[in-house]
C-alpha cells in the first residue's frame, strides 16, 4: 500500500468557503518554512520546542535540536516509508511503515531494530508514557489479497505488541487519546475507542454519511480525529467535512459542510486553538474550540499541482509543525494574548461566574446562567496558554455549583478564569494562586 495524492476530477479553482469565518486576529497563524526537499513526509514528532523529528517516504527522516533552525537528515535504513514516529524523550522512539512493520531507536533515530511486523501499511502511532502504546492500520488476511482494518498494542514500552481485528471497512488512519485512559481510533468514516487504555475496544461507530453532489457517486469520508477532552473532539476527511462530537463519538454533527478541499489532519494546542491541513496548501486554523474555523492558506486559489499538508504537531501554540510534499517543514504559532486581555470580561448580561477555594487545588464554581448551551471552564494564564479545563455538558438556564478539582496547585501568579457557553467566552475571571 502507497500513501498518495488521490486522483480528483476538477480543479481546486472552484474551492467552497461555505460555513468558513473571515479573518480575525485571534486564530490567525503565522507559518515560518524551514525545510524542503524532494520526498513526501508523512510524520512529524516533537518531544519539546526544540527537539523533533520529521519522517516519510524513502526512509527519509530528519531531525533537529533547535527548534528547526537546522534540520539534519538521518541515515536512510531501507526504502520503506515512514508513516508515523514517536518518541518518549530525545533518544527512544518508534516508527511505523507502509510495510506493516514497528521499529524502535535508541540513539534519535541514528539506527533502528524491528520489534513487530505483520504484513499491510500501519498509518497512526500514540505513546502515552513510556510503556503503553497503540498503532493502527490495515493487515492483509492470510494469504487472500484483502485487508483488514487492525489497532496495535504494547504495554512494555513496544518490547512486545499484539493485535486486535476491529470490523469495518478498509483501513484505520489515526489513534488519539487526550488522557491516556480514552483512546479512540478513526478511519474511512468510522470511529472506534476504548475506555480502559486499549485493553478492549467497543464496536465502531459510524460517522453520518454525507453525500457529495459534485463528484458522481461519491461520498465525503472522514479518517482523522482529535479529542481535546475524552468527550469532545473533532473529525475531518475527504471533501472538507468538519465534524464534532460532545459525547465521545456517540453522536456527531457537522460544523462546516463538504466542500473542495481535502483535510489531511487536525491537531488542537490546548483546548482553544486548532488547525487542521490538508489540499495544495489548505491550512484552517480556530481560536474558539471549533465554533468556527478560519481558511488562513491558501489565500487564493492554488494550482493543481502545489503541494499537501500531511501531519501536524503542536507542542503549544507557539510550537505547531506541519509537513507535507516536497520533504516541506513548517513552524507555526498562534499570536500571544496580550497581558490582562480578560479582565473585565463579561458578555452575558444577567449571568454569573465565581470561583472559591476549598482546598488545595480545589475550586467551588458558582454561575447562573441566562441561557442554556454547552459550557466549560477554562483556566489558563494571562498569555492565554490552556491549563486545565472542565467540560460540564449541555446546561440549561439557571443556577449550577460544582467543585473543581484541578489536580495539583499551579504555579503561584494570576490566571484567568473563563466561562465559555457554545465555545465562546461568556464571562472570564481573574483568580491568583499563593503558596
Amino acid at each position: 500500500m502507497t500513501r498518495s495524492t488521490p486522483s480528483r476530477l476538477l480543479p481546486a479553482l472552484l474551492l467552497s468557503l461555505a460555513g468558513l469565518t473571515s479573518a480575525s486576529p485571534e486564530d490567525s497563524i503565522a507559518w515560518q518554512q524551514q525545510n524542503s526537499g524532494s520526498q513526501t513526509l508523512w510524520a512529524v514528532f516533537f518531544t519539546d520546542s526544540l527537539h523533533g523529528w520529521a519522517g516519510g517516504d524513502g526512509w527519509t527522516l530528519y531531525r533537529t535540536t533547535n527548534g528547526g533552525a537546522n534540520w539534519t537528515q538521518l541515515p536512510q535504513f531501507g526504502t520503506d516509508s515512514i508513516y508515523a514516529l514517536s518518541f518518549e524523550n530525545d533518544s527512544t522512539g518508534w516508527a511505523t511503515t507502509g510495510s506493516g512493520r514497528i521499529y524502535h531507536t535508541a540513539d534519535s533515530g541514528k539506527t533502528w531494530t524491528q520489534s513487530y511486523f505483520r504484513r499491510g501499511w500501519i498509518t497512526g502511532l500514540l505513546f502515552h508514557g513510556r510503556d503503553t502504546g497503540w498503532a493502527c492500520g490495515s493487515a492483509k488476511r492470510g494469504a487472500l489479497n484483502i485487508y483488514d482494518p487492525v489497532i496495535y498494542r504494547t504495554f512494555n514500552a513496544g518490547t512486545t505488541w499484539d493485535s486486535v481485528g476491529v470490523s469495518g471497512p478498509y483501513s484505520l488512519e489515526t489513534v488519539r487519546s487526550p488522557d491516556g485512559k480514552k483512546v479512540f481510533v478513526a478511519g474511512f468514516n468510522y470511529l472506534t475507542h476504548s475506555n480502559d487504555a486499549g485493553n478492549a475496544f467497543w464496536p465502531p461507530v459510524y460517522f453520518p454519511s454525507v453525500s457529495d453532489t459534485q463528484f458522481a457517486n461519491s461520498t465525503g469520508y472522514i479518517n482523522v480525529v482529535d479529542f481535546t477532552t475524552p468527550a469532545i473532539g473533532f473529525g475531518v476527511g475527504r471533501y472538507g467535512h468538519i465534524m464534532k462530537t460532545s459525547d465521545s463519538g456517540a453522536s456527531w454533527r457537522t460544523v462546516i459542510p463538504h466542500n473542495w478541499i481535502w483535510l489531511e489532519d487536525i491537531r488542537f494546542a490546548g483546548v482553544a486553538k486548532g488547525v487542521i491541513a490538508g489540499e495544495r496548501g489548505a491550512v484552517l486554523s480556530t481560536a474558539d474550540s471549533g465554533a468556527s474555523w478560519t481558511l488562513r492558506y491558501p489565500l487564493f486559489p492554488p494550482t493543481l499541482n502545489a503541494s499537501w499538508f500531511r501531519a501536524l504537531y503542536p507542542v503549544d501554540s507557539a510550537h505547531i509543525w506541519m509537513v507535507g510534499d516536497n520533504g516541506l517543514i513548517a513552524k507555526g504559532s498562534f499570536p500571544s494574548a496580550p497581558v490582562g486581555i480578560f479582565r473585565g470580561v463579561g458578555r452575558e448580561k444577567n449571568s454569573s461566574f465565581t470561583l472559591d477555594p476549598v482546598s488545595p487545588g480545589r475550586l467551588r464554581i458558582r454561575c447562573s446562567l441566562r441561557s442554556g448551551g454547552e459550557v466549560d471552564i477554562i483556566l489558563s494564564d494571562i498569555r492565554g496558554n490552556v491549563l486545565r479545563r472542565k467540560n460540564l455538558g449541555r446546561q440549561l438556564s439557571g443556577a449550577r455549583e460544582i467543585v473543581w478539582d484541578l489536580g495539583s496547585v499551579p504555579a503561584p501568579g494570576i490566571y484567568c478564569a473563563q466561562l465559555r457557553l457554545n465555545g465562546k467566552t461568556a464571562i472570564a475571571r481573574r483568580i491568583a494562586f499563593f503558596r
